[in-house]
C-alpha cells in the first residue's frame, strides 16, 4: 500500500491503487490496518477533485467503510 500513495510517479500510484482496489473487491478489506486507511484518507484529501487516483482511493475507502 505504501507504494500506492508514496511513489512520485502518478502512473505507479494509479496501478498500485488499482491493485489494492482489486484485492478489496475480492473481499480483502476485512484486515486493512488503520494506518493504511489513514494514508488513503490523507492521499484522497490532497488530490484535486476529478483526479483519477483520488477517485480510486475514494472507492477503496468506500469499500472499507461498507465492511
Amino acid at each position: 500500500m505504501g507504494t500506492a500513495v508514496a511513489d512520485p510517479l502518478a502512473f505507479h500510484q494509479y496501478w498500485a491503487l488499482r491493485a489494492v482496489e482489486s484485492c478489496g473487491a475480492a473481499g480483502g478489506t476485512d484486515q486493512v490496518p488503520l494506518g493504511v486507511v489513514r494514508r488513503l484518507w490523507e492521499f484522497s484529501a490532497r488530490t484535486p477533485p476529478g483526479n483519477v487516483r483520488g477517485e480510486v482511493a475514494g472507492r477503496i475507502l468506500a469499500g472499507i467503510d461498507e465492511r
